[in-house]
């Protein structure tokens, strides 16, 4: 789920030393944003990069960053999405999310729900 819909969409960090991205030479102090929902759709690293697929093999992924900005918190919130997952899972057997209900805030930087009805049909 974080690869497909992580909440943060970009980050901005200034180069130190100069590089090539993309066939464009950075120079240091040149400031950078990157797209990291989009380097996690990308298509040279992802089959099908915009269907969600829950058992997908994910070797790489800038969901939770990378190197030293890499999310301290990264196995507190696998841990929290896990923990939620298993058990709603466990005691909802059918449900619906009601996708036209669904409310996400505008915003540039961050992308995540404020409501997202579910619709539970029967419980396990």
């Amino acid at each position: 789920m974080n690869r497909f819909c992580g909440p943060a969409q970009w980050f901005g960090r200034t180069a130190r030393a100069e590089t090539t991205v993309g066939g464009q030479i950075v120079r240091p102090g040149q400031r950078v944003v990157y797209l990291t929902q989009s380097a996690n759709r990308d298509p040279r690293e992802f089959d099908n990069p915009d269907s969600f697929q829950w058992n997908r093999s994910i070797p790489r992924t800038l969901a939770f960053g990378l190197g030293q900005y890499f999310c301290i918190g990264v196995h507190v919130a696998r841990l929290e999405e896990r923990i939620i997952l298993d058990e709603f899972l466990t005691r909802v057997s059918d449900y619906e999310i009601d996708v036209d209900a669904a409310i996400r805030r505008p915003s540039s930087f961050q992308l995540g729900f404020v409501e997202l009805p579910v619709i539970v049909r029967a419980t396990a």
